[in-house]
């Protein structure tokens, strides 16, 4: 019997140390939970002088590691003519990494610490304190610029509002639950996740009029998302058109934000185009593409100053 029982025992032996190697290869992954947990306690229990000169030296080694990402990066540099070289191609991109890193660290201690020590400079007047004046909610069109947890994080603190960001799931569940609890620490702010399914938006039609400002990313556009071309750089370039439908069908006011970090724990907001108002009605994307070229218009123009704050990873 006792022969039989080891016998026995091996299928499940196995099966229970190939999910444990499952479960160790997603943690350890480069987006799992390993080094995220990692990096955050470095950028939130770290001292001073690690905050401050630590991110670059990542942002470098990753450089040099992404080999892909790397070199899609310095194509993009190319292609909207920041550089005519392929050695001032990757130096862009090694630009866009560093700035990247530090970016990077400072979402995550604010994520876990606050905005406290930190210096915002936003236009004055401000463009979002118009928006919100009018008590329609604000749905904010933004980039993979400076720091997305800057921008809701000030949006919250300097306007005493509610702030809904919304982005797409990260494929690794590990990483997001452990994101999505440090970022729940910050009363004003929420996390909506929106796909591809149709009845997402409607979570953001509920925030909106609960009066709350609702921040969008332009400038990636998965498979599937509904887009409308606009000059960018010369040439056309897609954007998705839900933030401006989302706008039309709510008659909440558009406000295009970007950050750019400026120093240690120091970043300016750009808001280049003012307060946008939709014409409310039926859904008419025609009556949208002025609106979605006013933005791409105020995206250039912060490109072209800041083009390694661009976070710009993905092949075009």
């Amino acid at each position: 019997m006792r022969g039989n029982e080891q016998v026995s025992d091996e299928p499940r032996l196995a099966g229970a140390a190939a999910r444990a190697a499952s479960e160790v290869r997603e943690a350890t992954r480069h987006d799992g939970l390993f080094w995220r947990r990692l990096a955050y306690a470095g950028a939130v229990h770290g001292p001073w002088w690690w905050r401050r000169y630590s991110p670059k030296w990542f942002g470098a080694l990753a450089w040099a590691l992404v080999g892909d990402r790397r070199r899609a990066c310095a194509k993009h540099w190319r292609e909207i003519g920041l550089v005519d070289s392929e050695p001032a191609a990757q130096l862009g991109a090694l630009r866009t990494y560093l700035a990247f890193a530090e970016s990077l660290t400072d979402g995550l201690e604010i994520a876990g610490r606050g905005l406290g020590a930190y210096s915002v400079t936003s236009p004055t007047p401000s463009p979002m304190k118009q928006a919100i004046a009018l008590g329609r909610g604000v749905i904010v069109v933004t980039a993979h610029t400076g720091s997305w947890e800057v921008m809701g994080n000030m949006l919250g603190a300097n306007h005493d509002v509610g702030v809904t960001m919304v982005m797409a799931p990260e494929e690794n569940e590990t990483a997001r639950a452990f994101a999505d609890g440090v970022r729940q620490r910050n009363p004003r702010v929420e996390i909506a996740y929106v796909g591809r399914d149709p009845t997402d938006a409607l979570a953001l039609v509920a925030a909106l009029r609960a009066k709350r400002v609702v921040a969008l990313q332009l400038d990636r556009t998965p498979p599937g998302m509904a887009t409308m071309g606009a000059p960018f750089f010369g040439r056309e370039r897609r954007f998705p058109v839900g933030p401006f439908r989302l706008a039309q069908a709510t008659g909440a006011p558009l406000v295009a934000a970007f950050t750019r970090r400026v120093g240690f724990r120091r970043y300016v907001v750009d808001m280049p185009v003012g307060v946008l108002e939709v014409p409310r009605g039926r859904r008419d994307d025609s009556r949208l593409a002025p609106h979605v070229a006013a933005i791409a218009r105020g995206f250039e123009q912060f490109v072209r100053r800041n083009p390694e704050q661009w976070y710009h990873f993905e092949q075009s």
